[in-house]
């Protein structure tokens, strides 16, 4: 795995927290919206963890890059930003 597929992985996993998100506010029944609240806490779970492995995956592998590679990682983590993944937590530290 590179870093810009790691980075792409990480905004996918973000997009599909946000539309489990938008999920709940679709749901008119309380069951269902309760049914929707613990698939998606479930799967929040397991989309956070990944998530740490990628942002780990990142920081270890971006140490280790040549400078002549630096702009194509630095257009992949801008590409967060740009998209509206403005997340201070992976973008601070980089």
């Amino acid at each position: 795995m590179t870093i810009s597929e790691a980075i792409n992985h990480y905004k996918e996993n973000m997009k599909e927290a946000d539309a489990l998100t938008d999920a709940l506010f679709t749901k008119e029944d309380k069951d269902e919206w309760i049914k929707a609240l613990e698939v998606r806490a479930e799967r929040l779970s397991k989309l956070y963890e990944e998530d740490n492995k990628l942002i780990d995956f990142i920081f270890n592998e971006i140490d280790k890059l040549e400078p002549e590679n630096m702009d194509l990682v630095y257009d992949a983590l801008f590409s967060l930003y740009n998209e509206g993944h403005d997340d201070s937590f992976v973008l601070i530290p980089i």
